[in-house]
């Protein structure tokens, strides 16, 4: 039987572990840019020491939950906490980006064995109908490290730079000591214990289709979770010019927002389930993206943070607790952490393709609208032989996107196009969705009299941020026309079955063609 105090130090000691893990990784994303600088490296080089880690997590997983499974839950946790304590101060002693990424791939090693084992041991003391609240509190752990990591990278960076700060990472070993003295085996483990390692291999094997389940659903957490947390630090230095203050700042509230999903999720899937809990945060976090990547102004910027790391880490909270339960007891040590690890490794790529896609085109000659201008300008007689860049400049004379003029056009704009626009069409009529034709087709260039586009229906709908599905309805003159189907805020259900329903009775859509001009109708004279 559980004691009330061993529980508590269970508890005590995996979120400790966890949380100080983290802490080791997150340093360094913090640090990323100032690694980098040190060792002559660009950016995405150091990010691959951060995909490398991720990679050989499942080495640790591996090799630290079979030993939990044999030989108990404590002992491979304490072994584990030491190993990683000591890589993080030697990472901090690295003398070259070598050295450096050899060291953070024995770190991955060591990451990659405290979650299984520690998660194990916490929830085989919990009590079963508590589980999801210190699910929340453990894997919440991470949050509290990436906070850790960015006060730590605040007040110890600016004075004394990135390398004191692993030296910092260094303290698990004193949590392994906590568990040595204040935590006693698990009561599951000992029930369940394998006397030889043949009847452990007996069993992992035979629950290969749930290993590969949990396997795909790390894959699609680890994306979620190291897609908006990694690389974040990077894009606000980058992106938006912030100071060390401003990154640690908003770092920290966003952890803020992540403990706060954390626990609240996990509490909440205690009454009304793990899965249900989890696509609930994740549906919710899409939502939130274009917030979080595209906000025009700060406090859209702050907003976005905050709720994306409140909704994703809101899922996390529910895992261990989740998949734990699923794994049998007798290999809960090895499979859910192995699992979970593995589907790091499938996630790992996420911080390298960032960067990557960051990189893209670095030296593109054109970036803003006054690029284009004045490259159009530049290159007037390729780029404008026949037509000017009258709106383009009438644009830029406006001013930016924070300007009150603009602010009141686009309030008015969304007004207009959705309460007393489509909305008010929509109700007025009650209709599921409105058709029309997309547009005119697409006409010849007119040297004399420039364009003669009349506009479309797909533009209320693109103003007010509606839903509008696009199908083909024929050609004019050869040339193609489109139908489209718009409804109101969350009708793409209704609006893909409609369009489908109307695709499949007319089979109107054609391979393209690439006309060199467009047969009008008109009589041509013929060729000499």
């Amino acid at each position: 039987m559980e004691t009330r105090s061993d529980t508590r130090a269970a508890v005590v000691a995996g979120f400790l572990g966890w949380t100080l893990d983290a802490f080791d990784f997150f340093l360094v994303v913090m640090c990323l840019t100032e690694i980098a600088a040190e060792f002559g490296r660009p950016d995405k080089d150091v990010a691959f020491t951060l995909t490398l880690t991720l990679a050989f997590r499942p080495v640790g997983a591996f090799i630290f939950g079979l030993l939990a499974d044999r030989y108990g839950r404590r002992l491979p946790l304490m072994l584990d906490l030491i190993f990683y304590s000591v890589v993080e101060v030697l990472s901090g002693l690295a003398p070259s980006y070598t050295t450096f990424l050899i060291l953070r791939a024995l770190f991955g090693i060591g990451m990659g064995g405290e979650w299984g084992v520690g998660a194990s041991l916490v929830m085989e003391k919990v009590p079963p109908h508590k589980r999801g609240m210190y699910s929340g509190l453990l894997q919440q752990g991470y949050a509290a490290g990436y906070l850790l990591a960015a006060l730590c990278y605040f007040f110890v960076f600016p004075r004394w730079g990135w390398r004191p700060l692993f030296f910092i990472g260094g303290l698990p070993a004193l949590v392994a000591l906590y568990v040595r003295l204040r935590v006693s085996e698990s009561e599951v483990w000992k029930k369940t214990r394998h006397q030889d390692w043949s009847g452990l291999g007996r069993a992992i094997t035979s629950h290969w289709k749930l290993f590969l389940y949990i396997v795909v659903l790390m894959a699609g957490m680890n994306f979620a979770s190291h897609g908006t947390q990694d690389i974040y630090p990077t894009f606000l230095r980058r992106h938006w010019g912030f100071s060390t203050g401003k990154v640690v700042a908003l770092t920290a509230m966003s952890m803020v927002g992540a403990l706060s999903g954390g626990v609240l999720f996990g509490l909440f899937s205690d009454r009304f389930g793990r899965r249900r809990s989890i696509i609930t945060a994740l549906g919710l976090a899409v939502v939130v993206i274009p917030l979080w990547a595209f906000a025009p102004t700060l406090g859209l910027l702050i907003a976005g943070a905050f709720v994306i790391q409140f909704l994703v880490q809101g899922a996390w909270g529910v895992i261990p607790a989740h998949i734990t339960e699923l794994s049998p007891d007798s290999v809960r040590g090895f499979l859910p952490g192995f699992a979970y690890q593995c589907g790091v490794l499938i996630a790992s790529v996420m911080p390298r393709v960032q960067t990557g896609l960051a990189e893209f085109a670095p030296g593109a000659p054109v970036k803003t609208l006054q690029d284009v201008i004045d490259f159009n300008a530049h290159n007037a007689d390729r780029e404008m032989p026949f037509f000017g860049q009258d709106l383009l400049l009438k644009a830029q004379a406006k001013g930016d996107l924070t300007t009150p003029e603009y602010v009141d056009a686009l309030a008015k704009c969304r007004r207009l196009a959705r309460d007393e626009g489509l909305m008010a069409v929509l109700d007025q009529h009650k209709l599921d969705a409105i058709v029309a034709p997309t547009g005119n087709p697409a006409w010849p260039i007119d040297l004399v009299n420039g364009d003669h586009f009349l506009g479309g229906s797909s533009t209320p709908a693109a103003v007010a941020g509606f839903a509008h599905v696009t199908v083909p309805a024929g050609d004019v003159f050869g040339l193609p026309v489109g139908l489209s189907f718009i409804g109101g805020p969350f009708s793409e259900p209704t609006l893909l079955k409609l369009a489908y329903a109307y695709e499949q009775a007319t089979k109107l859509r054609r391979p393209p063609r690439f006309l060199a001009t467009a047969d009008l109708g008109v009589p041509r004279a013929p060729r000499p």
